[in-house]
């Protein structure tokens, strides 16, 4: 059993092979190996004596701040730190922090101590214009961050990083910060970034040592994962990640509201910042006052299956002037919708090669589809464009559904793109459903017509003929929409036999001359063509 004396500080309650910290509250529940009560606003590990594997709990109720120190797990064991007895709120208005971990490694920071608690850790205020809500430094690595809601920051919501000095041990090359996992947080309101991860400057910085000007460099990450996180109304980037060298993933991500100070260069839903490479995929971006994305990384950047819906400015705002000789940008399988500006607006005068930018939606903007200093090393292949998104025919982009209707001109338009490992869409549906690929984050259940469905004669007047196979005996239904997708008319709904049909249809007597899409729905399988009317 472990027990600390410091007398006038800490009080140590030996109950149950438990040790106990400052106030005593009731952690029958909560499987705890140490116990950090409400009264404790600074612990370290080893004056804890914590040990690889242990659980540290954080008794339930309202603090000021929580600092930890020197909780150290091992590869396989990490410390797990966890809320206990319901939940644990920060409020801070004075203090440097809301949260925060210095010196630590191995270890897992987790409100799910309560299973009727989605976020067991609640930075519910840390408002001064530089105070972080959840701060993780001091050469900390190994780490997971989950289900913590972090609101009403004076700057970033959650950062982790340790920033280069004079003395060099969190210098690259002395120090990497490993295994970055923050997942399932909700992170809202803050006055900086939502989550900022790793150093923005991968050139290094100047600092003043001992009157000496000396050009100090941030320490690289590996092993980055971001995901499943939930960020609203963020006054400047959503997430940004500098200096992740390698095995950095961003995906599933939900932001919504970001850029709302609208500082130029600090206004962009994600920041893809020097010196970092990955995958950044599945994420949902939307209403802010910058670009979507603004990229500026190492190259070998893969960006697919992400929505970016109304950014203030670009879709993609690209910048080569650090990335690998030999290396560039992949933007694939990407929803871009209203944009302010241009959908992507690519300064790629430097050292990129190969940039690729296929099977992209690009529905509406007010500048242009794209703006590309360098089009020889731009690769650009299988999108679609259109001035007006609701030419694309999106399912409901009011309510953020930006599926493909049947009739949408991304149907089985897209390219194979297997090589680059795109086999699932924004969904997780599987790639491709149809003929071919499909063009944006969605792979649509319907397929481009064929051969085996047509109708005639082209141009309608007063009637039509709508001609198909039908594979086996079932069901077959044949609707007609115009070109907002709305149902004018049902022009078969029920069962048929197998075999060659030839359905006619005087429905087009009544209709105003235009554009129509008749819908074949055989079983699961759906086509759709054409239906031009005139009188």
């Amino acid at each position: 059993m472990k027990c600390l004396y410091k007398l006038s500080v800490i009080i140590c309650l030996c109950i149950s092979g438990v040790a106990v910290y400052g106030q005593q509250q009731d952690a029958d529940d909560c499987d705890c190996d140490h116990i950090i009560g409400t009264d404790m606003l600074f612990v370290d590990g080893e004056d804890l004596e914590v040990e690889p594997g242990d659980v540290v709990c954080v008794m339930a109720g309202e603090r000021r701040y929580l600092g930890l120190r020197n909780f150290k797990g091992a590869e396989g064991e990490p410390v797990t730190i966890v809320n206990c007895g319901g939940k644990v709120v920060v409020r801070n208005s004075d203090w440097h922090y809301g949260i925060r971990i210095d010196n630590s490694q191995f270890f897992r920071f987790t409100g799910t101590g309560d299973p009727y608690i989605e976020y067991g850790f609640h930075i519910a205020e840390a408002s001064d214009d530089e105070i972080v809500g959840f701060n993780i430094g001091g050469m900390s690595s190994d780490m997971e961050i989950d289900h913590v809601e972090i609101e009403n920051t004076g700057f970033a919501g959650l950062m982790t990083k340790t920033d280069p000095d004079c003395e060099g041990s969190p210098n690259r090359g002395n120090f990497v910060q490993r295994n970055t996992i923050i997942r399932n947080n909700y992170i809202h309101d803050t006055g900086g970034e939502g989550i900022y991860v790793g150093f923005p400057h991968y050139t290094g910085i100047v600092r003043d040592c001992d009157g000496e000007e000396v050009r100090v460099f941030p320490h690289d990450l590996e092993g980055v994962m971001i995901y499943d996180n939930q960020l609203e109304s963020i006054k400047r980037e959503g997430i940004q990640v500098g200096c992740a060298v390698a095995n950095c993933n961003v995906y599933n991500n939900t932001i919504k509201g970001y850029g709302l100070k609208n500082e130029e260069w600090q206004n962009a839903g994600m920041h893809i910042s020097t010196g970092t490479t990955g995958i950044f995929r599945n994420n949902f971006i939307k209403d802010g006052m910058g670009p979507g994305v603004w990229l500026n990384g190492k190259g070998d950047n893969l960006f697919y299956n992400n929505i970016i819906a109304d950014p203030g400015t670009d879709g993609f705002l690209c910048h080569d002037s650090l990335v690998e000789e030999g290396t560039g940008y992949y933007i694939i399988n990407n929803t871009i919708t209203n944009c302010g500006r241009d959908g992507i607006h690519f300064l790629n005068e430097h050292t990129s090669t190969g940039n690729e930018f296929i099977n992209n939606i690009i529905g509406g903007v007010k500048g242009d589809f794209y703006k590309v200093l360098n089009t020889g090393e731009f690769h650009e292949t299988n999108n679609v464009t259109t001035p007006d998104q609701r030419l694309v025919y999106f399912k409901d982009p009011q309510a953020n559904d930006y599926r493909l209707q049947p009739f949408s001109p991304g149907i089985d338009e897209g390219k194979d793109v297997s090589h680059r490992g795109i086999v699932d869409d924004f969904a997780y549906a599987p790639r491709p459903q149809g003929e071919a690929y499909d063009v944006g984050a969605f792979e649509s259940e319907y397929e481009r017509h064929s051969i085996d469905f047509m109708v005639y004669p082209v141009p309608a007047t007063d009637y039509f003929h709508a001609n198909f196979i039908n594979y086996e005996d079932g069901y077959v239904g044949l609707n007609l929409y115009d070109e907002l997708g709305r149902l004018v008319a049902v022009i078969h709904d029920g069962y048929i036999e197998a075999g060659v049909h030839d359905i006619s249809t005087s429905v087009t007597v009544n209709l105003a001359a235009a554009v129509y899409f008749l819908e074949l729905r055989r079983g699961d399988h759906v086509r759709v063509k054409r239906v031009v009317v005139i009188h």
